[in-house]
């Protein structure tokens, strides 16, 4: 062993010293500083890169983690709303024909089982945007919905109370029908919205 050094170090000497450690430590140290530069500068390019793309074509570009994600809330979102708006077309229609059974006993039992289906969708609607409100793009119209489902339910307690619909005004089916010209808006709006949405 003492003698393969001794024999480096002269061959160290003979070949210049200097020069030689030069040439070794940029043949080594060269490649180890060209990947550091080529990985420091790619991800600043692809920053770049990713900007320009959402310029040129509008589009954003996310993970597959988050695109799966928001296409849940709106799932979920979509059919909790979609399920009280249909509850609320057969309690209060926009048509405002409404068929209760003839006998008293059977319309009570109507209007109360009614009223408890709209009382629970509604209040599965209104978890479900409290829950998802952080992540719901600002066009969409769930908030204003949810204020016409209440104005709804709350109409609906007078059909309850009295056991009539003589309660329900044209201003109330005409809300219905509101009802579900915002849920079509929203529906168009979100869709629009995922397009452009693009897994990177």
């Amino acid at each position: 062993m003492k003698v393969i050094g001794e024999f480096l170090l002269r061959l160290f000497a003979v070949s210049g010293g200097i020069t030689t450690s030069v040439v070794l430590l940029l043949k080594f140290g060269g490649k180890w500083f060209a990947d550091y530069l080529q990985l420091r500068y790619q991800a600043a390019f692809e920053k770049e890169l990713e900007t320009h793309k959402v310029k040129l074509d509008g589009r954003q570009y996310i993970t597959k983690m988050r695109f799966d994600k928001e296409f849940e809330i709106y799932e979920k979102l979509s059919s909790s709303f979609y399920r009280v708006l249909k509850t609320v077309q057969c309690l209060i229609p926009e048509n405002g024909r409404i068929d209760y059974p003839e006998s008293l006993e059977d319309r009570q039992k109507y209007i109360q089982e009614g009223y408890a289906m709209l009382c629970n969708d509604y209040l599965l609607a209104k978890e479900s945007y409290c829950c998802f409100v952080a992540f719901i793009i600002e066009e969409a119209e769930y908030e204003k919905m949810l204020e016409l489902l209440e104005a709804q339910k709350l109409c609906y307690q007078q059909v309850l109370k009295n056991l009539s619909t003589s309660y329900l005004t044209e201003d109330d089916f005409q809300r219905t029908k509101n009802l579900w010209e915002m849920f079509q808006r929203t529906n168009r709006t979100v869709r629009a919205y995922l397009r452009k949405l693009e897994v990177a």
